[in-house]
């Protein structure tokens, strides 16, 4: 497990973003390859970052199914670094839908990111989200369009974007419960190259920093 704490952090306004890697890659080749940290520098916000383990083959169950028990293990062993309130995103980039979902029981989760990851459990998704006006779900979609169009058949006044946002995000997107943008970079390319994270992360209702 990463932990980034980044510099400017206001323990004022605790927040936790997790953040998830795909598959034929590991947490540690996902942090340093994907360059996780600094993109998620480059949003600005002001949160504890999470990377945990997560399958590199779709054979594999995920590493940490319990959201609640890894937290409680991290806070042990960093003591005033994790939050232990506050409100938790998840971001997920393809096969980590897998792990998520089975973290979408617990009370703080309040908004999921799935970067073209939506390849099944349409269903649990779909349910988490109607489950409390709080929750909100964010999809980048290139080879994930039937699973999203499943799970939009349930959500008529879902925002669609035509295009990953490169500039500023438009209003109507900002504070929607479930935002779908259709992908204009590869689904590598979209967590590899940089530009992507840290423009998803500017559209939760996270806080900025001030340094």
């Amino acid at each position: 497990v990463f932990v980034h704490r980044p510099a400017g952090y206001d323990l004022r306004r605790p927040v936790v973003v997790l953040y998830v890697h795909g598959l034929y890659t590991d947490v540690a080749g996902a942090w340093r390859d994907h360059r996780i940290a600094a993109q998620f520098q480059a949003s600005r916000r002001n949160a504890i970052l999470i990377a945990p383990e997560a399958p590199a083959a779709g054979a594999q169950a995920p590493h940490f199914p319990d959201l609640k028990a890894l937290l409680r293990e991290l806070g042990a062993a960093l003591p005033g670094v994790i939050p232990s309130q506050g409100p938790i995103v998840a971001v997920g980039h393809s096969g980590a839908y897998r792990t998520i979902v089975g973290w979408l029981d617990h009370p703080r989760l309040e908004h999921v990111i799935l970067v073209d990851g939506l390849y099944g459990n349409e269903q649990e998704y779909g349910d988490w989200l109607a489950g409390a006006a709080k929750r909100r779900l964010t999809l980048t979609v290139l080879t994930t369009g039937k699973w999203v169009d499943v799970l939009l058949e349930r959500f008529r006044g879902a925002v669609r974007l035509p295009r990953i946002p490169t500039g500023p995000v438009p209003a109507r997107a900002r504070g929607a419960r479930i935002v779908t943008m259709a992908a204009q970079w590869g689904h590598m390319e979209q967590i590899t190259e940089g530009r992507t994270l840290p423009v998803l992360l500017r559209m939760t209702s996270l806080p900025a920093r001030r340094h």
